[in-house]
């Protein structure tokens, strides 16, 4: 399961978290939060959806992020190979930018007054 730490490692770099700051925001001990992002542990479901809330990135995001196309039936495959670096980019400009636009919009309008 070394493709979910490398997903976890890439959307904790794009939102420019540190390990530390990220293990103190979801009480996983530093220790593990290394180990899960360098592949040599396997996150729990649990944790997942800890890191996933502390990046700000859903689960079925970094979900996506770890399909390969080995992972894709025979049939899917050209499909998979067409699709997914375009799905994989979009993703990480959501991630880069924000999910939701109108907590961000509210957000302006609540600072301007």
């Amino acid at each position: 399961m070394k493709k979910a730490g490398k997903s976890i490692e890439k959307y904790r770099k794009i939102k420019k978290m540190s390990a530390v700051a990220l293990s103190k925001k979801t009480k996983i001990s530093f220790t593990d939060v290394k180990n899960i992002c360098s592949g040599k542990k396997i996150p729990t479901k649990e944790q997942i959806k800890l890191i996933s809330k502390a990046l700000d990135v859903p689960p079925t995001v970094i979900a996506f992020d770890m399909l390969e196309t080995r992972d894709v039936a025979e049939n899917k495959k050209a499909a998979f190979k067409t699709i997914a670096p375009a799905v994989k980019n979009i993703f990480e400009s959501l991630v880069k930018d924000g999910f939701d636009e109108k907590k961000k919009v509210k957000n302006k309008i609540t600072k301007k007054k």
